[in-house]
């Protein structure tokens, strides 16, 4: 199976089983809800970047709705990626989302 910095793993209740897909530096996904794929309206985007740094370690982002909320670095001959909290955020181009405790609606049904 080939490698890949990300990696997507979809469960849903239309799959016996969970689905994936690896991504290199860029996934986008846009979520779309309606009563049918002809009548379907963007509900939210949302992207999860990769990129190599010039001291080999790896970044994560997580944006939503192009806000970032959440960031990971995994250090180079690491195999733990460390969270960076967003208010250490020092990228100035960026959108930081504020902490948000959200609950859970529950498992996957149809």
């Amino acid at each position: 199976m080939k490698q890949y910095p990300i990696w997507n793993i979809i469960t849903s209740c239309i799959y016996k089983g969970a689905k994936s897909y690896g991504v290199k530096d860029r996934g986008d996904v846009e979520v779309r809800v309606g009563t049918s794929s002809n009548n379907s309206h963007i509900f939210l985007t949302h992207r999860t970047t990769h990129k190599k740094l010039d001291n080999g370690d790896r970044e994560y982002r997580f944006y939503l709705d192009d806000v970032l909320v959440k960031r990971a670095l995994l250090p180079k001959g690491s195999d733990t990626a460390h969270l960076i909290p967003l208010a250490l955020s020092d990228d100035a181009d960026v959108t930081v989302l504020p902490v948000l405790k959200v609950g859970v609606w529950g498992g996957v049904r149809c």
